[in-house]
């Protein structure tokens, strides 16, 4: 993969950049929805969907997936987990 710049991404998309000096050989970066209820659910939906289509379309052999916003941008881990 090429370096992109992520500073210019908007929520919900994804890109794929190298993995530089990671044992990973590619990075999937998102900006998550910052967690205020209206419409961070279908922000954090269109994180998702968009970093999971990446490795498919990439031909990756596998992908690991964190909990998206759930740190300093607030939310909730346990909804997550219900999605």
């Amino acid at each position: 993969g090429h370096m992109v710049d992520t500073s210019v991404q908007r929520i919900g998309q994804a890109v794929i950049t190298s993995g530089c000096d990671l044992p990973a050989k590619s990075i999937i970066h998102t900006p998550g929805p910052i967690w205020r209820g209206h419409n961070a659910t279908q922000l954090l939906r269109n994180c998702c969907l968009n970093s999971l289509a990446l490795p498919l379309k990439h031909k990756c052999q596998s992908a690991a997936f964190p909990v998206i916003s759930s740190g300093i941008y607030g939310y909730p881990k346990r909804r997550l987990r219900q999605r």
